[in-house]
């Protein structure tokens, strides 16, 4: 082969690779960050990024993080586009009040739409009957979950108003929190997740309880949490349907975040809610026109576009700038 058959062939392979080169360089990977494996947030994030996945054929990662308030450092960061977390993790964030990174305005962050609620109950041992939080005896350690968890983040916020003494918190794994009540070594734990959970399904086999629903508390407007009604037929310990919280998660987008991905983002989780229901129970009965449960962060352009469009407005103190 003489020098210009070689030359013809090198641009001719030059031309072969450049688009797919191209290509990979202007699609890199959209990175969802979310709690760890086992959580909530992680799960609707997982089949979020299967279904975006396959109808955009873009390449998703989840980034596992260590919890809801590293989620939002690591949006803020740029080490993931979008997060699912609690909404009031985010507000916090917004508000500069992240422990991870305290005084810091995660300015980057944009809302993006609800995804999920995550119901929180208190367990207790059966005792004498009482009719909520305001009349039982807090005076022993309550159990909240792993540090920086939902139940850490949520529960001595809302527990600590009902009760006179101080509360002691104790982190750990939910069964290891479930073992200690069983043992005396908590008064009670706060169960976090749609029921029935692991850890108080296997308490029932081990001792009688008591579960005790959360009420909202006057002046925490704005920490995210709904009323959630636990069916009778969950736990054995339940005569009837129990009244309690639960945590608003939903997802957050990069302000840099294009339009075209966002707008994209909106229009699958929309589309695909009984296929995230189904793989998510706290997704059941979640969508769009709940998007006013976020009444601090921003939206992003394209999103508030996207529920305008769809004659869902958005208030003006919430349209970025």
């Amino acid at each position: 082969m003489n020098w210009r058959s070689v030359c013809v062939a090198l641009l001719v392979l030059c031309v072969a690779v450049a688009p797919g080169a191209e290509a990979q360089e202007t699609n890199p990977p959209l990175v969802i960050a979310a709690g760890g494996p086992g959580s909530a947030d992680h799960a609707y994030a997982a089949v979020l990024a299967d279904l975006v996945a396959e109808d955009t054929g873009r390449p998703v990662e989840v980034l596992v993080t260590g919890g809801p308030q590293q989620t939002v450092t690591l949006v803020e960061a740029g080490q993931a586009q979008a997060g699912v977390l609690p909404l009031w993790t985010a507000v916090a964030a917004w508000r500069a009040e992240n422990p991870l990174s305290p005084g810091l305005a995660h300015t980057s962050l944009r809302m993006g739409w609800p995804a999920l609620r995550v119901p929180m109950v208190l367990v207790t041992g059966a005792g004498d009957p009482v009719d909520g939080l305001a009349e039982l005896d807090l005076t022993a350690p309550v159990g909240v979950g792993p540090a920086g968890g939902l139940g850490d983040l949520y529960g001595p916020r809302l527990i600590a108003p009902e009760t006179d003494a101080a509360l002691l918190i104790r982190n750990g794994a939910p069964l290891e929190m479930a073992q200690q009540l069983r043992d005396g070594l908590v008064g009670a734990m706060l169960s976090v997740g749609v029921p029935p959970t692991e850890d108080v399904a296997w308490l029932e086999t081990e001792t009688p309880l008591r579960l005790i629903g959360l009420r909202q508390v006057d002046g925490m407007e704005d920490i995210g949490v709904a009323p959630y009604a636990v069916p009778a037929d969950r736990y054995a310990s339940l005569r009837e349907d129990l009244e309690t919280l639960a945590v608003w998660s939903v997802a957050v987008v990069r302000a840099d975040l294009d339009d075209a991905t966002v707008a994209s983002l909106l229009g699958i989780a929309d589309g695909a809610a009984p296929q995230l229901a189904e793989a998510v129970s706290g997704a059941q009965g979640v969508g769009p026109e709940l998007r006013l449960i976020n009444t601090v962060v921003p939206f992003h352009p394209a999103a508030a576009a996207w529920y305008q469009a769809r004659d869902l407005p958005v208030p003006t103190h919430l349209l970025a700038d």
